[in-house]
């Protein structure tokens, strides 16, 4: 009953520096120094980060040069990786209405042109990868900070 959750920028969280014990960050940038001034000496981030093969059948029936997604770079400085689990299995989406709705939540939807939103708008079911990792990390600490 005590826990507040928020949704705001990454880059500005609205939050007083070391007032939280964990961080989750799921599909979205990560701005590790204003995680780290969030995060308590003592505390964890915790992402969902989309993996090579994230995605691959919607991208391919989109776009003509479809590409995978790379590998995130990460701040050692600030933060190490305790754990990590990655996943990987197909979805159906049944209906161009749940193809369309998957899309919007993807960073596609403010990129694809008219075209190739005409190609999505066409499918009536679609099969695709599910390929991300959930990986979490522990706050380096000014005590712990390697040189």
């Amino acid at each position: 009953k005590s826990i507040k959750y928020a949704v705001a920028s990454a880059f500005l969280l609205p939050f007083a520096s070391k007032s939280a014990d964990i961080l989750l960050n799921i599909f979205a940038p990560c701005a590790y120094e204003e995680f780290d001034r969030v995060l308590k000496d003592d505390g964890f981030l915790i992402k969902a980060v989309p993996l090579s093969e994230h995605l691959w059948e919607l991208k391919k029936s989109i776009y003509n040069e479809p590409y995978k997604n790379k590998p995130e770079i990460k701040n050692d400085k600030l933060f190490v990786m305790t754990d990590s689990k990655e996943l990987k299995y197909n979805i159906t989406l049944k209906s161009s209405e749940d193809i369309y709705n998957l899309f919007t939540m993807t960073p596609y939807y403010y990129k694809t042109s008219k075209e190739d939103l005409e190609k999505l708008l066409k499918l009536e079911t679609l099969t695709t990868t599910v390929h991300f990792a959930i990986e979490i990390y522990k706050k380096v600490g000014k005590l712990n900070v390697r040189k």
